[in-house]
């Protein structure tokens, strides 16, 4: 019987075990999958770096408003004033098509956040399985009894009642007799 009990606390947590390993094989797969079907490794870096870019973009075009604006103040018809508009505009369309990035990014970065959480959540069940593999084999090697029903019990045909009070009457009888007798 505690053959029987080891098998099953230990098989009950391998099965749980190799479930979960499993669920994070698919997991890692998904993430792989997300990865070749974006190109990015990880979308939180790309925002970020958008971002930077986005960021420095503003401020070179800050910059350059700035020195056509003294330009033009200074000599109207500057030719060196027309070719700041044209690294103006440059610099505007760049603004404008990373900004047109930042929807989609949006969009696979929450569901390459979700693969990801779904991957840190199966990492923690896995090792909370390993531990309750561990726990259910020191658990199985304790003195634990299961009860198992060999047949079932048998039923009298007739009633069997008790006779106490015979046997009773009988020993106080055989008592006096005794008694009579040794006396």
């Amino acid at each position: 019987m505690n053959a029987e009990q080891e098998h099953d606390y230990v098989d009950a947590a391998i099965v749980r075990r190799s479930r979960i390993e499993r669920a994070l094989q698919a997991d890692l797969a998904a993430l792989a999958r997300f990865r070749r079907d974006v190109g990015t490794y990880d979308p939180r870096e790309l925002y970020t770096s958008n971002l930077s870019l986005l960021n420095g973009l503003a401020l070179k075009q800050a910059d350059l408003d700035a020195q056509r604006a003294a330009i033009s103040a200074a000599a109207p018809n500057n030719p060196v004033a027309r070719n700041l508009g044209t690294q103006i505009s440059s610099v505007e369309g760049d603004i404008a098509a990373t900004r047109s990035d930042f929807p989609r990014m949006a969009d696979s970065s929450s569901r390459y956040e979700k693969l990801l959480v779904s991957r840190d959540n199966n990492v923690a069940l896995l090792n909370q399985a390993n531990v309750a593999v561990q726990e259910a084999q020191l658990a199985a090697e304790k003195n634990r009894y299961y009860l198992n029903v060999i047949s079932t019990p048998s039923q009298p045909h007739t009633a069997e009642e008790p006779r106490r009070l015979l046997w009773i009457g009988g020993i106080l009888m055989a008592t006096l007799l005794l008694w009579g007798v040794l006396r």
